[in-house]
């Protein structure tokens, strides 16, 4: 059996790593909040400088609104089959291979290095990477997962999930023994129609 392509959700999907992407830029380089790695040598003018911060802000209101929840919405549609296919066990291990250890690799490599080399470049810190490494864990008590939170939301909220499902048809069982055992199910073949879940 061949999977069909959903070219909509395909096409939904390259819309909003744009919209991602393009996201990033505006905070990043033009908007007044958030860290900017880059400044004008020649600040502009008072009024360029209010018209250029209205844009930007409007720009990130408006795309900070829907964007990422689009992304969950996605993530959430693929969701059941998935589980249903695999199983709880399963498809949480495929999780935790698919989505935390790339966060994995990220928090103890590629954050740290990036923190040197943000440290270095603002003169926050002089020294070398095993010196600041020593201090970067000893200050933060947890890594941070960065640009990677969204894996790091959903391998929560799937983790979330598995044990929610679980706990429920655990539950259900639970009271559908009861229910045979103290007679109040009469009928195997017409069930639904005596249990309340």
């Amino acid at each position: 059996m061949s999977k069909e392509r959903l070219f909509f959700i395909d096409n939904l999907r390259i819309l909003l790593i744009i919209l991602v992407i393009i996201f990033n830029l505006a905070l990043l380089y033009g908007s007044p909040i958030g860290n900017r790695p880059y400044h004008e040598s020649q600040p502009p003018g008072i009024i360029e400088s209010i018209i250029e911060s209205t844009l930007y802000l409007s720009f990130l209101a408006v795309t900070e609104s829907f964007f990422m929840g689009f992304f969950f919405m996605i993530s959430g549609y693929f969701t059941p089959g998935s589980y249903d296919r695999k199983g709880a066990l399963l498809f949480f291990k495929d999780r935790l291979l698919r989505l935390g250890i790339p966060l994995l690799f990220y928090v103890i490599f590629i954050h740290p290095i990036m923190g040197y080399a943000i440290s270095l470049s603002t003169k926050q810190f002089s020294g070398s990477f095993l010196d600041f490494l020593a201090l970067y864990i000893g200050n933060y008590r947890v890594l941070g997962s960065g640009p990677l939170w969204f894996l790091e939301a959903l391998l929560i909220f799937e983790g979330f999930l598995c044990h929610a499902i679980y706990y429920i048809i655990r539950r259900s069982l639970i009271i559908l023994k009861y229910q045979i055992y103290s007679g109040h199910v009469r009928n195997v073949g017409h069930t639904h129609r005596d249990i309340a879940f």
